[in-house]
């Protein structure tokens, strides 16, 4: 018995150990997906939030625009608002600019009249004039013909030989003549968002209190799906501003 040849035995602790070696990612891949399945959502509303904010930042710059020519309106027709609403809804023509209304003149005039329909459109677009109030015309404003084919007089700040006129500042107001003549706006504009998911979110967050949606308004205006922009602009005067004429709301 003692002279047989003696029988090797067979390694599998190293053979298991060899093909696990040729193969290391073979008990990863499941656990790669599901990780993948986890972070998706998030990497998707990282890159849809990334190309709204860019569409805002456009909007935003475009209402900045918009304000300007609003103002600008307001100066040569005395603080009328409806002048301001038509100089706004030029400024904010190129956002409702869209190719299938045709190109050239129709579109831009296309354009146009969707801007100014949205500019009366009390949820959409608000202009407030900051200065002059209802004080500084307590302070300067005078009688004068309202020049209209029914008479009347109306109220108007003087416009004229303002580097002439006293500094001497008003009771009501606490502002003199020459800054009475600033004209200051600030437009308050509801963009709608238009990006999926992005415009649920942030409609979900300003509804359950996690964004400071502050008045009526702007709390409006998120719960219709859209974010509310500002912008302000201040200009002189270049007629006199009539208190009939300005009959802007207060966007709260």
């Amino acid at each position: 018995m003692s002279d047989l040849p003696a029988v090797p035995l067979r390694n599998h602790t190293s053979s298991s150990r060899r093909s696990t070696l040729e193969d290391p990612g073979a008990g990863h891949a499941g656990q790669a997906m599901a990780e993948f399945i986890v972070v998706l959502p998030v990497l998707l509303l990282l890159i849809l939030g990334a190309f709204q904010f860019a569409l805002v930042f456009m909007a935003k710059s475009t209402l900045n625009q918009a304000a300007f020519y609003a103002d600008r309106e307001g100066t040569l027709n005395n603080a009328s608002s409806t002048s301001m609403k038509e100089g706004l809804a030029s400024g904010l023509a190129p956002l409702y600019q869209n190719t299938s209304f045709g190109t050239g003149v129709t579109m831009a005039g296309v354009a146009q009249a969707s801007a100014l329909a949205a500019v009366y459109t009390p949820g959409t677009a608000c202009i407030q004039v900051l200065n002059p109030g209802s004080a500084a015309f307590s302070d300067f404003g005078v009688s004068v013909p309202s020049g209209n084919a029914g008479g009347g007089n109306v109220t108007e700040i003087p416009n004229a030989r303002l580097l002439y006129q006293p500094t001497t500042v008003g009771a009501s107001s606490g502002e003199d003549i020459q800054d009475a003549n600033l004209l200051k706006i600030r437009v308050n504009y509801c963009y709608h968002l238009i990006v999926p998911l992005i415009n649920t979110t942030i409609k979900s967050l300003a509804a359950n209190g996690a964004i400071s949606v502050g008045g009526a308004w702007q709390a409006a205006c998120y719960a219709n799906g859209g974010i509310p922009l500002v912008a302000n602009s201040t200009m002189l005067m270049q007629s006199p501003a009539i208190q009939s004429k300005n009959n802007t709301s207060s966007c709260t």
